[in-house]
């Protein structure tokens, strides 16, 4: 179908465009268990469980219900995705908030009822795990703790419906259902499908062998193949449409698609938009790339922990920066991309003496090897949470490391020595202080503590020696044999 001849039968169908709802609630209180019973109605039997039984990505559906399409958004309840939640508030018609029963209203609770407030956004009241007799007493009590927050029952004569429901023993998702219908019934859902300028709001992005993949949401007017778009000051042409029933020639406003064409990922939270006219897109594009400022390489300090950060998707990307820097003030991003690692991060590790953190990314096998061969510290999580804690790990030991420890003396390894019936000799240069046999010693290898023992000895030449000091040049024995050239020495 050309672009030029496009033309939707009965424009006046479209007129009025799909709810566009966002589950938010505190983390484990049931969101997604509650969108997996309303694809289930649906006849989608999807997966939505994630590594770690944990939502650490937005998800989106466009659903057909016995009372008309609905646009869903699933958000991640932790603390640290408090970005992602941003973006679903920002983008939503009808917030559904969900409150476990048997838990009550929590931190991230009240960070989304301030959403609702802020944003005032019609929202509709779930309190789930309503399966046991004392989970039916506490919705009672929540609604009167709610009554604080100004989150009133319309039954009270307040402006909020409250639906009881049990995703586990499936009750209730047909009145939620219904509620969320008679509340899309009372606000404007102007399409705009006519707009001369399609616009939509970027949820993710990801590359994979096809290139840059952009998940976004239409927000006005219809997205076609072959539209030539523009977010930010990256452009392109739709070369594909996909959405979660399989490739569409078009999307309308309210549904949430994956579009390949764009010469690179996006922000989630970006505008996204068509433009048809070539000079037009060429010119918002030249004045944007003007906005754009250089970007200086930082020389890193020497207490700096610094990362080459490599994620699957642009949102867990920016979750995982935004929560380590409100952890350290000495954590420094070398680098931060999507997709696997590559040489160009290898040297970059090399020289600015970086750790590698993969956030679910495969890792070509050659790649481990010279991570391997230049003692590059790498690790690859699928929790964010796991990621985060042992960043922090990094950091206690190394205020252990500056606070605790009176370092007497220092040695960089330079040479290995395989000495028979004596084992690994380490041809060292002493750095810092002096060196005596019996010191307690600790082995840095990439600013990361990998070994604890004793100093058994110090060879001058062939003779054995008590004490080395900076400048000299000797052979400290240690037993330990996974010693490497580079390795930092300490006693204390």
């Amino acid at each position: 179908m050309s672009k030029n001849n496009f033309k939707l039968n009965n424009i006046e169908k479209y007129k009025k465009r799909t709810p566009i709802i966002t589950i938010l609630g505190h983390v484990n209180h049931g969101k997604t268990s509650i969108l997996n019973e309303i694809l289930l109605l649906n006849n989608k039997n999807i997966n939505l469980n994630e590594y770690g039984n944990i939502t650490q990505y937005i998800k989106y559906f466009y659903i057909k219900t016995k009372f008309g399409f609905m646009t869903f958004l699933d958000t991640p309840g932790h603390e640290d995705f408090i970005y992602m939640r941003n973006i679903g508030a920002k983008i939503t018609d009808i917030v559904i908030l969900v409150i476990a029963a048997d838990d009550g209203i929590k931190l991230q609770t009240i960070e989304c009822i301030n959403y609702i407030k802020n944003f005032n956004i019609p929202s509709v009241i779930v309190i789930n795990k309503i399966d046991k007799d004392i989970n039916l007493y506490n919705s009672n009590k929540i609604i009167g703790d709610l009554y604080k927050y100004n989150i009133i029952s319309d039954k009270l004569g307040g402006e909020y419906q409250f639906i009881n429901i049990s995703s586990k023993n499936k009750i209730g998702i047909d009145n939620l259902l219904e509620a969320i219908y008679l509340q899309s019934e009372m606000i404007n859902l102007n399409s705009n499908i006519e707009s001369n300028t399609p616009e939509g709001i970027v949820l993710e992005s990801f590359i994979d062998n096809r290139g840059p993949i952009i998940s976004l949401i239409v927000k006005k007017g219809i997205f076609k193949i072959g539209d030539n778009i523009i977010c930010n000051n990256n452009i392109g042409k739709i070369k594909l449409i996909n959405s979660t029933d399989g490739y569409l020639e078009y999307a309308l406003p309210s549904m949430p698609i994956e579009i390949l064409g764009l010469n690179n990922i996006s922000n989630i939270g970006e505008k996204i938009y068509v433009y048809n006219n070539k000079n037009k897109i060429n010119f918002i594009y030249k004045s944007e790339k003007s906005k754009t400022k250089d970007i200086s390489i930082i020389k890193p300090s020497t207490n700096d922990i610094n990362i080459i950060l490599k994620t699957n998707v642009k949102g867990i990307c920016d979750v995982i920066i935004n929560s380590l820097k409100k952890i350290d003030l000495n954590i420094k991003f070398i680098s931060h991309s999507i997709g696997k690692i590559n040489k160009n991060d290898i040297n970059m590790a090399i020289i600015t003496k970086s750790i590698i953190l993969g956030f679910n990314i495969k890792v070509n096998l050659n790649i481990l090897k010279l991570i391997k061969i230049n003692n590059i510290f790498f690790e690859n999580y699928f929790i964010i949470y796991d990621l985060i804690d042992k960043v922090k790990s990094i950091i206690s030991e190394r205020k252990n490391n500056i606070i605790l420890e009176n370092i007497k003396g220092s040695a960089l390894v330079k040479n290995i020595f395989n000495i028979k019936n004596v084992g690994i000799i380490s041809g060292c240069e002493i750095t810092y202080g002096i060196i005596k046999v019996n010191n307690n010693i600790k082995i840095i290898r990439n600013n990361i503590n990998i070994y604890e023992g004793k100093l058994e000895s110090i060879k001058l030449f062939k003779e054995n020696i008590l004490e080395a000091k900076k400048g000299m040049k000797c052979g400290l024995y240690i037993k330990f044999n996974n010693i490497k050239i580079n390795d930092k020495i300490n006693s204390y």
